[in-house]
């Protein structure tokens, strides 16, 4: 009787292992299929010359010994929020050689007068004359709002590396300085990094963004090399139904970038 029952708690044990690599295999067949349909999306889009431009142009540009970093924010009438918790954030970072490129999307004049307050040099404020074209529809707005005032701020940059940050969201102290050992030590052209999760009257979560993929990336989550600054965010996003800041992510990955995680949460990111 005994060994019959060992037998089959054996029996159960490896179904249940067999279980367990089916579902891990079957994850990496879903990831690989999420690629597959990204880069069919993206090559409707991307220049094919770019792929042979990119990567020419990295083999040919050395890491810089000081980089600059540029951070671009774009906002819209939150101006406390703009202040004292993104732009302080970013003035707290450890790595001091910054640019903090922060464009106002047709903003009311409290935004203007929030911002006139902010004497460091690093920071270089932009209000735009005129709100972006966007969607009628608030759920396909919400998918591109800002797409306007991040390609300005793009389009200024001059950071060899370019980094992102909502205008309600924090980047925790040290991590423009964590971010640029990590892309030293791993070549990397892209990364990624996990982050927090804050919402009201419950305590943070974390999102551990294993994958480079759609739902594990966000605005604030992202650092790339500047060239990459060539890929613009776009209004069509919304008739993809795809937030902007991932229609414009994987176009890097189609791009065949080098895109590297860090393991370390490094954004807070609020509801």
């Amino acid at each position: 009787m005994f060994r019959r029952i060992w037998n089959k708690i054996v029996e159960i044990r490896g179904l249940k292992a067999s279980m367990l690599t089916l579902h891990g295999e079957l994850q990496r067949e879903i990831v690989n299929l999420h690629h597959l349909v990204d880069d069919f999306k993206s090559a409707q889009d991307v220049d094919a010359r770019l792929l042979s431009e990119f990567h020419a142009w990295k083999n040919s540009t050395p890491f810089p010994k000081e980089p600059l970093v540029s951070v671009i924010v774009a906002t819209w009438d939150r101006p406390e929020l703009l202040v004292n918790r993104c732009v302080r954030s970013l003035l707290r970072q450890s790595y001091q050689n910054l640019e903090i490129i922060v464009v106002a999307d047709a903003s009311a004049e409290s935004t203007v007068q929030a911002m006139a307050a902010v004497t460091d040099p690093r920071v270089k404020f932009f209000n735009l004359p005129q709100r972006g074209d966007y969607p009628k529809v608030p759920e396909l707005r919400w998918l591109v709002a800002g797409t306007a005032p991040v390609n300005y701020g793009l389009s200024i940059a001059r950071g060899d590396f370019i980094t992102h940050l909502d205008d309600d969201d924090e980047h925790i102290e040290n991590r423009i300085e964590v971010l640029l050992d990590h892309a030293r030590q791993t070549s990397a052209d892209v990364l990624w990094h996990p982050f927090w999760i804050h919402r009201p009257d419950r305590e943070p979560t974390l999102v551990e963004a294993r994958h480079f993929r759609y739902g594990q990336v966000t605005t604030g989550s992202i650092f790339y090399r500047h060239w990459l600054k060539q890929i613009p965010y776009s209004l069509e996003a919304a008739h993809l139904r795809e937030p902007g800041d991932w229609n414009r992510f994987r176009k890097f990955q189609y791009l065949r970038a080098s895109i590297e995680r860090c393991p370390i949460p490094l954004l807070r990111h609020f509801k």
